[in-house]
C-alpha cells in the first residue's frame, strides 16, 4: 500500500485559490489512474491524500512506480503556478500477513509519508527505511 500526500497543499489553496488546488488534486488523481490502475486501486484518502493498493507488488516494485509519477508531477506545470513545482510525498508498506488488517497496513504507510515529509519531502519512503 502506498500512501501519497501533496506538499504544502495548504498553501496552493491559501495563495492561488481553491479551484487551482482542485486542479492540482484532479491532474494527480489522472496521473495516478493512468499508472496504477492496471497493477492496483487508486483512492482519494482526505483533502489531499490518496492511497493505492498494489496487490501482488513488491514495495520496490510500488517505489518505482510511484517515484516515476512524482517526476511526471513535479515537473508539470501548471499555468497559475509559474516559479517552482508542487511535489507529494509518498509512504509505502507492504505485508504478506494475511490477518494484517487495512487499517493497520494503512497506518503503517501513512507513518512512512510522515518520515518521508520529516525528510524534506518529495520522495517516497518504504516502511522498512523507516526502521
Amino acid at each position: 500500500m502506498a500512501v501519497i500526500d501533496i506538499d504544502n497543499f495548504k498553501r496552493v489553496n491559501d495563495t492561488w485559490g481553491h479551484d487551482n488546488g482542485n486542479t492540482v488534486l484532479i491532474y494527480l488523481s489522472q496521473l495516478l489512474q493512468a499508472h496504477c490502475s492496471a497493477m492496483g486501486q487508486v483512492f482519494r484518502y482526505g483533502g489531499e491524500e490518496f492511497s493505492i493498493i498494489f496487490p501482488n507488488k513488491s514495495s520496490e516494485e510500488a517505489k518505482f512506480v510511484v517515484e516515476d509519477i512524482q517526476i511526471i508531477f513535479e515537473t508539470h506545470q501548471f499555468e497559475f503556478f509559474e516559479q517552482g513545482s508542487i511535489t507529494f510525498s509518498c509512504g509505502i508498506a507492504e505485508t504478506s500477513d494475511w490477518n494484517c488488517k487495512p487499517r493497520d497496513i494503512f497506518h503503517i504507510a501513512d507513518q512512512a509519508m510522515y518520515q518521508a515529509k520529516s525528510t524534506g519531502k518529495n520522495k517516497t519512503v518504504i516502511y522498512k527505511d523507516v526502521i
